[in-house]
């Protein structure tokens, strides 16, 4: 398995995600340069000072969206044919609204709301040209940040695509 499988896998799922209607309107993008932007690869952008992030950083770069790789498999396929396989995690996290901040709950079914509408667009891109093959995905219960972290992180609320591919 080459590391440039991998790459390549979480290129086109970055690529697929910045295209689907849903996680723009989340964004509030327009273009697609606006929206990969906000797709961060195995982690987010150094933080400015100390290696540590300000509330002020992290509620600048929110919402996003973190891809990362759970598994990768090559399995023989034929006698001398392999087809690369795995699971990719994206996860969006998105700051509470203030006028949400005293209806947790809300908050948290608004992104998973939004993060099904844009699971059901990737699998409608899947496999076209430039986008990846995507064979299922599987949308993780959302959740809030903990209330102890509010004051060094912010109202956070978070939620995990599961991505399984082949190609």
């Amino acid at each position: 398995m080459s590391d440039g499988t991998l790459a390549l896998a979480k290129g086109y799922l970055r690529a697929t995600i910045a295209d689907c209607a849903a996680f723009r309107a989340w964004l509030g993008a327009t273009a697609q340069a606006q929206a990969l932007a906000r797709i961060y690869r195995d982690v987010l952008p150094p933080a400015l000072a100390n290696g540590k992030y300000t509330l002020a950083e992290l509620e600048k770069l929110r919402p996003y969206c973190l891809i990362w790789s759970e598994r990768i498999s090559e399995p023989r396929i034929a006698t001398a044919t392999y087809a690369a396989t795995g699971v990719l995690t994206a996860r969006f996290v998105w700051d509470t609204p203030k006028l949400m901040r005293d209806q947790p709950d809300e908050s948290v079914l608004q992104l998973e709301a939004t993060v099904g509408e844009i699971s059901e667009q990737l699998q409608a891109l899947a496999g076209q040209a430039g986008y990846l093959n995507i064979v299922d995905t599987e949308l993780r219960p959302a959740g809030l940040g903990a209330k102890q972290d509010y004051p060094s992180k912010g109202y956070v609320v978070v939620a995990e695509l599961g991505v399984t591919w082949e190609g």
